[in-house]
């Protein structure tokens, strides 16, 4: 049977995070709502907030790159209706159904050049730095 090349990496991912599980205080204060591992050309350290998702709004996370900020929000399958994307140059809101949410950005962006697309239920907005 072949060898994955990835095999290794995943066993090391898997520990690490068994090990970070491990040494945390049992006192409840700590909460993993998910995390992502992103990749790039660079290899540069990506900071990446992320929120969980409550009765009246939906969870957003944010990735900000070089030249880049990527939004990407679920929206819940409740709301009907398509979202709409207000993009400023400091801040984003997602109007989706009677739920508004607002991000502010870390950094000033281009709206002429920013977008947004929906795809099942996933919303993705790039924002391009100014």
């Amino acid at each position: 049977m072949p060898v994955d090349p990835y095999d290794d990496i995943l066993k090391n991912i898997a520990k690490i995070m068994e090990e970070i599980m491990k040494n945390l205080n049992s006192s409840g204060e700590h909460h993993f709502v998910g995390y992502t591992i992103v990749t790039g050309p660079d290899n540069k350290m990506r900071v990446i907030r992320s929120e969980p998702a409550e009765a009246e709004t939906f969870s957003t996370e944010l990735v900000e790159a070089d030249d880049w900020i990527f939004i990407t929000a679920e929206i819940p399958a409740e709301i009907e209706e398509l979202p709409y994307v207000d993009i400023q140059p400091t801040e984003v809101r997602i109007h989706a159904g009677r739920i508004m949410k607002q991000i502010e950005l870390p950094a000033r962006i281009d709206v002429k050049h920013s977008f947004y697309d929906v795809r099942n239920r996933i919303l993705d907005i790039a924002c391009r730095k100014a």
